[in-house]
């Protein structure tokens, strides 16, 4: 897989963060992390660039830590700044679906869950099969 369709992957899981933040109120951990690990960042670096994009206002003192353990590199900032735009757009969407109505209580409730339950899969696969899956070609 070339860097720009990962690069327009990065995007798109900022996308879908954004907008998962907008309709139930999270994302940028529980949606973004999981997603991140698929593309074969490790638990450490997907947690490091979840930090990166929430930087503002509340995940400061985390990436500090991260920096200081000198897990954030350029390679993490890169894939971060397409996250973040990413996020930009799809909180945007997220919050109009939500304040129109397009998407009732009930339909975040299925989302939410339906997120959840995914990810916990993958995980789970994850932990006993490997990283097989892994899509991660970004060099430092």
């Amino acid at each position: 897989m070339n860097k720009e369709l990962l690069y327009g992957i990065y995007l798109l899981i900022g996308i879908l963060s954004g907008v998962s933040m907008g309709i139930i109120g999270v994302g940028a951990g529980m949606l973004t992390i999981p997603l991140l690990l698929y593309t074969g960042l490790s638990v450490q670096e997907a947690v490091a660039t979840s930090l990166i994009i929430q930087l503002l206002p509340q995940s400061l003192p985390g990436v500090m830590l991260y920096w200081n353990k000198k897990v954030i590199n350029l390679k993490l900032i890169i894939i971060s700044a397409f996250l973040l735009i990413g996020s930009l757009i799809g909180i945007y969407i997220g919050s109009y679906l939500v304040t129109k109505n397009i998407i009732n209580t009930e339909e975040m409730h299925i989302l939410l869950a339906s997120i959840l339950f995914v990810s916990s899969l993958y995980i789970f696969y994850k932990e006993i099969y490997g990283r097989d899956t892994d899509l991660a070609i970004i060099d430092n």
